[in-house]
């Protein structure tokens, strides 16, 4: 793993990749491989398929069938509900005069630089730490991929006063409808993290804030 992109990041990544090559019923997002990179998309599910006694004790399957069922059954379902239910909970949002998007725990999200043209009125904010969103800016250069305008990252650790960073540092408008997303803190939070960047974040609100999850 890049020490500079967390391994949470990483493997939601991999999740939307695999699920995108598989067809992408329930979300497709074609940035993800590119941003994850072929060859740590071939470490992850090798890693995956080796371990595959912890995900599916006794699983005598090929090592494909093995990789299919770890994230359709036990990586897949989470991590593609949360992105199909976030990208729903946008479009929705969009058409009762959503201004803003807020992401806190930005990872390798993709949805700011694949945004449709209803999306380029919008003003989203990507909070994450320093060394993740740098990570991200330089893979996003390495495959060609521009950042557009109306994409502000804030580099801050979410155990941390974020708030006050993202309002020093971006043109955030405590007034605007703003739909705030915390997908990633959730997820590590669950996932075993000690909770302390879930319950900063989730305990701030920032004026204007209409939906968070």
């Amino acid at each position: 793993m890049n020490e500079n992109m967390s391994m949470t990041a990483e493997v939601s990544a991999f999740v939307w990749a695999y699920h995108t090559a598989e067809g992408g019923e329930i979300c497709n997002d074609p940035l993800a491989v590119k941003l994850l990179g072929v060859g740590r998309f071939g470490q992850i599910a090798a890693q995956m398929t080796a371990g595959r006694e912890w995900f599916l004790p006794g699983d005598t399957g090929t090592q494909e069938e093995a990789l299919r069922r770890i994230v359709n059954q036990k990586l897949g379902p989470a991590v593609l509900a949360r992105a199909a239910w976030w990208e729903q909970e946008l479009r929705r949002e969009l058409t009762m005069g959503l201004k803003q998007v807020l992401l806190l725990g930005a990872g390798l999200e993709s949805l700011p630089c694949r945004q449709t043209a209803e999306m380029e009125r919008m003003s989203f904010y990507e909070v994450d730490t320093p060394a993740v969103l740098a990570e991200k800016e330089k893979r996003l250069r390495e495959v060609g991929i521009t950042t557009p305008r109306n994409v502000y990252r804030v580099g801050v650790d979410l155990a941390e006063d974020w708030e006050k960073t993202l309002l020093e540092m971006t043109p955030f408008a405590t007034e605007q409808r703003t739909l705030t997303a915390l997908l990633g803190v959730v997820y590590l939070s669950a996932a075993g993290g000690d909770g302390s960047a879930a319950e900063t974040a989730g305990g701030h609100h920032l004026a204007g804030e209409q939906s968070a999850f």
